[in-house]
């Protein structure tokens, strides 16, 4: 008797603990999505423009990285491969160097 009913107790407060750590992180993880939103979402008024020199892979890279900055905006790419001229590398346009 008492060794089922200590069980039972058992289980049913590690389901009431398991419940409460999950509502806790619920809530964590709503609260840091808040706070990153309000991150991202600043007005971009007072961006400071930036080129990038060069089309390869860190260039896709560093646009990536820029895109959620709230200091800088790529407005463009310079690269020397005219293959390269006038395409787009994220949604920005890649320039010849002159």
């Amino acid at each position: 008797g008492n060794v089922v009913l200590n069980k039972i107790i058992t289980l049913n407060y590690l389901c009431l603990v398991l419940l409460i750590l999950t509502i806790v992180i619920c809530i964590i993880k709503f609260i840091l999505r808040y706070i990153l939103s309000l991150n991202i979402n600043k007005p971009h008024n007072n961006l400071t423009n930036a080129i990038i020199y060069g089309a390869g892979s860190v260039s896709t890279q560093i646009v990536g990285l820029f895109s959620t900055s709230n200091k800088y905006k790529i407005i463009g790419i310079i690269d020397d491969d005219p293959n390269l001229w006038f395409r787009t590398l994220n949604q920005i346009t890649i320039y010849p160097p002159h």
